[in-house]
């Protein structure tokens, strides 16, 4: 029996104290001999004192070169998340149907760093001054919903 489980929670609360973002996280995988297990929570600060976020999603087909995750209104990169939206069949989400690779753009190549699978989604600091890029595996040219918030830092 394979268990993979990620349980992901990030949010923003106000910017007049300390630890403004909490960030909750475990991660457990299971299967045969295989047991890895871990856990984590973090109080975070925004060091803005007037943050904006950026909370959008943005449709991400096969463009070779990717599509921008523009920050929107957000001066410096922050806290934030990407999460597929996209939803299938188990087949789909198992043979990466709908999944997005996330990565950077360097002369109009794309280089994923990671892969989202539908329904999957990430908390990530993003780098300050750089902008990153998620391109569809699907094939079809179907575009997929990515849900993609940043938080000035």
């Amino acid at each position: 029996m394979k268990k993979l489980f990620a349980i992901i929670t990030l949010a923003a609360a106000s910017a007049m104290a300390a630890n403004e973002i909490t960030l909750n996280w475990s991660f457990t995988a299971s299967k045969g001999g295989l047991y890895v297990t871990r856990q984590m929570t973090r109080q975070l600060s925004v060091a803005s004192s007037a943050p904006n976020v950026s909370s959008y999603t943005i449709a991400v087909s096969t463009n070779a070169a990717g599509v921008a995750i523009l920050p929107g209104y957000v001066l410096t990169n922050g806290w934030g998340y990407v999460i597929n939206t996209a939803t299938g069949t188990p087949t789909n989400i198992t043979s990466g149907v709908y999944a997005v690779d996330i990565g950077v753009n360097v002369g109009g190549t794309f280089y994923p760093s990671f892969r989202l699978l539908p329904t999957e989604g990430h908390p990530i600091r993003f780098s300050p001054g750089v902008t990153n890029y998620a391109r569809s595996i699907s094939g079809t040219n179907i575009p997929v919903v990515l849900e993609c918030p940043i938080i000035d830092n």
